[in-house]
């Protein structure tokens, strides 16, 4: 029973933040440009804003094709894999949210 281990809701994600303490995964397929007619460099920077204000201690991981809106997110991945996704080049792309800044953390 996967519930047991995985919960999975529907909400809009820009009005959530992380609740409790405990370790977060997310992973986001976010849209690639293809069919959607949205502003994609700001959907993805709402979505970096979204994890780094209300997210510390969560890891997201993004599996997308569109590398121009990526770098829109504003965090620095901490791991990059190349991939093809439905015969687009794709990557799955890994950031680490802290609570301050990656530096404050180890210098504590």
């Amino acid at each position: 029973h996967l519930e047991e281990f995985i919960s999975i809701k529907h909400e809009d994600f820009f009005k959530t933040q992380k609740a409790g303490e405990d370790k977060l995964h997310m992973v986001f397929n976010p849209p690639y440009g293809e069919r959607l007619d949205i502003e994609m460099e700001e959907f993805y920077k709402n979505i970096g804003d979204t994890l780094k204000q209300g997210y510390p201690g969560t890891d997201a991981w993004f599996i997308t094709s569109n590398l121009d809106a990526l770098k829109h997110v504003g965090l620095r991945p901490s791991r990059k894999i190349h991939l093809v996704n439905a015969k687009l080049e794709a990557r799955f792309v890994k950031y680490v949210m802290y609570e301050g800044s990656k530096k404050a953390k180890y210098n504590n």
